[in-house]
Formats: C-alpha cells, structure tokens, sequence
C-alpha cells in the first residue's frame, strides 16, 4: 500500500493519486518583470498540496477565480522552471550545461550559472515559499555532488547564500563552514579569498573554536611541533633550535 502523505489542503492525500485522479485547474506563473518574463504552468491543487505559501496566494481574496495568475517578478526563471519540476516529480532537475560545469573557481562564468549556483538558488527558495522538503532534497543533491567531485568545496556560494540566510544553524551555512574547516586547501582559500563573507568568517572561527582545535607547546616538544621553522627567522644552514628559550627575571637593584 502506497505511503500516505499529509496535503496541506488538510487530510492524508496522495501526490500520485491526486494527479492521476482530477487536478483541477492550473495556475499560471509569471516569472520576472514585464520587459522579460517567463510563464509557467502548474496544477493548482499541486501548488497548494506543496506549499502553505502558494495555498494562501490562492485564496478566493487574493486570486480572483476569472485571472488564475500568480506574478513572482523578482525571481529568476531557470529557478521557478526547478521548483515546478520538482513539485511534479520529487527530483531536482538540471540541465546538462549546468551539470557538467565542475569547476567553480576559475571564474569562466557566474557562480550563479552551475549546479552550485541553482541549488542554492532552490534552497533559499524552498525557505521563500515555505517548501521544507525541498530544501532537504537540495541538502542531499548538495552533499552527493560534493562527495562525487572529490570534495570540491563550492565555496564560489558562499555570499549568495550569507546574504539569503539568517541563521548560523541554517543547514547549508553548516555545510559550508564543515566542509571548509576539513577540507578546504589553502590554494581553494587563495581562489576564493574575495568572496568570503564576514558573518561565514565568523562562523569558520567559531567552528574552530568548539573543535579545540589550538596548538600545545611545552620545553620538550618544540622541536617536534617544528616550533623553530615556524616562528624563528635564520638565516640558510643555521641549526634547528631545540628548545624554548625561558625569561629570565632580573632583580631590580636596590637604590
């Protein structure tokens, strides 16, 4: 027996049966502002099962019956087109441009353009509209893909997404902070350097703060932590220092 889910139109429906069944009219999206826009059409029914946003937009005092319009002017196209896809099918789809656009740092195109770039765009989306699931399905895409390319760390997202967020318990501020805690490299920072965020800053320090993650010296490990190579300045060929030199308290003279 197929899996019962919980509609927003109130009681247990079925995505698949209300589509296979009587969706009803269909909606229509206008996407951008009048000079450039796009048009997109969905099932009512399924845009307001999807999302308490669009199910209020559709309200009798909002939407008048004869218009069925629903103008979303500061949006950009290719991200409704992603929504919609993904409200039909539970899968986030991408073109093969996007998709087949790996490297994010050597700077050939917008960052906004890639894989990367979209879902961020869907994520912060799904906040917009009030689509939770969605952004969970970003999450997942997000980390499979980060996985897949070698932890290619998509810092180019970075202040995209600190602009369109809020919270440092958001799930993809988290992601970017670990992932560059663990494995960004320094040449991924050097390539990404004017792109970090103040507030994404922060948020890298105070993960390495709660890591404990700080150097320990005593007298006998110094050589071992390479204390002289990275904090002395010698001259080529001079001897390693071995040992942490002490102060030495001087009395005063008596006067």
């Amino acid at each position: 027996m197929p899996e019962q889910q919980v509609g927003l139109l109130g009681g247990p429906m079925n995505k698949r049966a209300l589509l296979f069944g009587a969706p009803g009219d269909a909606i229509t999206l206008i996407v951008g502002n009048e000079a450039n826009s796009t048009t997109f059409s969905i099932h009512k029914s399924l845009l307001c099962y999807t999302s308490t946003y669009f199910q209020n937009a559709c309200k009798s005092e909002r939407l008048k019956p004869e218009v069925k319009v629903i103008e979303l002017p500061v949006d950009r196209p290719e991200v409704i087109r992603g929504m919609v896809y993904w409200m039909y099918y539970d899968e986030l789809g991408i073109t093969a441009k996007q998709f087949d656009h790996h490297t994010v740092f050597d700077g050939s195109r917008d960052i906004m353009d890639t894989k990367w770039g979209l879902w961020a765009q869907l994520y912060v989306l799904g906040d917009k509209y009030d689509l939770p699931q969605l952004r969970n399905h970003v999450m997942d895409v997000i980390v499979d893909q980060y996985i897949e390319s070698n932890c290619q760390s998509p810092l180019g997202i970075v202040p995209y997404v600190y602009e369109n967020t809020n919270s440092p318990d958001d799930p993809l501020r988290m992601f970017l902070v670990d992932v560059t805690k663990v494995f960004a490299t320094r040449a991924t920072i050097m390539a990404n350097k004017n792109m970090f965020h103040a507030e994404f800053l922060f948020e890298l320090t105070m993960a390495f703060a709660d890591a404990r993650r700080h150097l320990h010296f005593d007298d006998d490990d110094a050589a071992d932590v390479d204390f002289c190579n990275r904090f002395h300045v010698h001259n080529i060929g001079d001897p390693i220092c071995g040992d942490l030199r002490q102060p030495f308290v001087v009395d005063e003279p008596e006067r």
